[in-house]
């Protein structure tokens, strides 16, 4: 029999490792130690220090993986995986026939609410009785050092993951703030021409895209644009298209040549994964003339003295194909009071709770209904008609919506 001296001694001297095991594991995890540090500690504390034969220690980091492995090999991480699911609290697995349950004598679940964290799954030394095994003489202490380093790093992630979400964020809204720098803001200050526009990203950046600039004295670009997706990716796309287009109709107006160009820019930075609709016109003021190309793009709609006409000549999408098979420049002759308006995708295919589209019938319906309004006007109209026809239901894509009031 051991002396009651020495059996308290060796109380003390367990509980005062168990206190600095402790100590030493927040003290580490304070100090952002790397995660494979912790875990080794940990493993050194369950085989040196508790003398236990044999430890798995899974972990759900984005996807489950063994974290500490000792004393044991794995025939296969899946089925250990899934048949650990089936555990929700501290089990003694004597009586679980499953061959590689068989190999372990505890298992130990780690929870964050309902969903599971953790698996540890421990066995002292080929025959060790369980009812004299360090396993369950140190159980509560083993439960609590592995909660503490679990729940530490699981922490970390949700920490760095914010970080990361945060960062992402301020990106975004840079993007975002970039964006809004390339729509223009002002209207050019004609007597002949009242133009009004909107922009209405689904996220915070999209890959909508409106335009209207000069490039002479009597020489008036619109531009309409949409590129396939959302996004950022869509956006970085959109902006060098901009930035493309402008530059070479600043400097060559024959269309035919600036649609070719763009093609070709469109398939060597999106590398057929993504493609561009546009809608290009340059109005003569002198010739009251809108000479434009349709690519793939929803055509435009003027309203002419009650007239709907549709603006489809053009050629298909930019992007999809190396050389376009075919383009068309189309013209034409715009008289005063004649209105414009010009739409991505995403207007027409706004859907009601009944899940049927705007249309672009509706927007038909109103330039022949506001016959003289303003270019505002037009825009607003649209807007509410489309507010009243979704009712409840959420915007799905990028809006762009740009209207042109023609007087002379």
């Amino acid at each position: 029999m051991i002396p009651p001296r020495e059996k308290a001694a060796e109380k003390l001297k367990e509980r005062n490792f168990k206190l600095n095991t402790l100590l030493e594991v927040s003290s580490a995890i304070n100090n952002l130690e790397e995660e494979i540090e912790l875990y080794e500690y940990f493993k050194d504390v369950l085989i040196n220090k508790l003398s236990l034969g044999k430890g798995i220690l899974l972990s759900d980091n984005k996807g489950w993986s063994v974290n500490i492995i000792f004393g044991t090999d794995i025939a296969s991480e899946e089925h250990l995986i899934e048949i650990c699911r089936d555990f929700t609290r501290i089990s003694v697995l004597n009586d679980y026939n499953d061959d590689v349950l068989a190999d372990f004598d505890v298992i130990i679940p780690i929870f964050h609410k309902t969903r599971p964290l953790s698996y540890l799954l421990l066995a002292d030394f080929e025959g060790e009785r369980i009812e004299v095994s360090p396993i369950i003489r140190h159980l509560p202490f083993i439960q609590t050092i592995t909660n503490l380093i679990v729940v530490a790093q699981e922490n970390r992630r949700l920490f760095e993951s914010n970080i990361e979400k945060a960062a992402l964020q301020k990106e975004l809204e840079l993007a975002s703030r970039m964006q809004n720098m390339l729509i223009p803001k002002h209207m050019p200050e004609r007597e002949d021409l009242d133009i009004f526009a909107l922009y209405k990203p689904h996220q915070v950046v999209g890959g909508d895209y409106y335009d209207f600039f000069q490039v002479s004295s009597h020489e008036t670009v619109f531009c309409i644009a949409d590129v396939s997706g959302k996004g950022i990716s869509a956006a970085m796309l959109m902006s060098n298209f901009q930035a493309m287009m402008q530059a070479m109709l600043h400097h060559d107006r024959n269309l035919d040549n600036v649609v070719t160009v763009l093609n070709e820019r469109v398939v060597k930075n999106a590398k057929g994964e993504k493609f561009v609709t546009a809608f290009i016109g340059v109005y003569d003021h002198n010739e009251h003339l809108l000479t434009y190309v349709n690519c793939g793009h929803l055509p435009p709609i003027v309203c002419s003295n009650g007239t709907i006409i549709e603006l489809s000549e053009g050629c298909p999408v930019l992007g999809a194909v190396d050389k376009l098979p075919h383009l068309k420049v189309g013209r034409q002759k715009l008289f005063s009071g004649d209105a414009l308006v010009c739409f991505t995708d995403g207007i027409c295919e706004v859907e009601n709770e009944s899940k049927n589209e705007f249309g672009t019938g509706r927007i038909k319906n109103i330039l022949v209904n506001f016959i003289g309004s303003s270019s505002e006007i037009l825009v607003k109209q649209v807007m509410n008609e489309i507010q009243l026809f979704k009712g409840e239901r959420n915007f799905s894509d990028d809006l762009a919506l740009l209207a042109v009031r023609f007087t002379y």
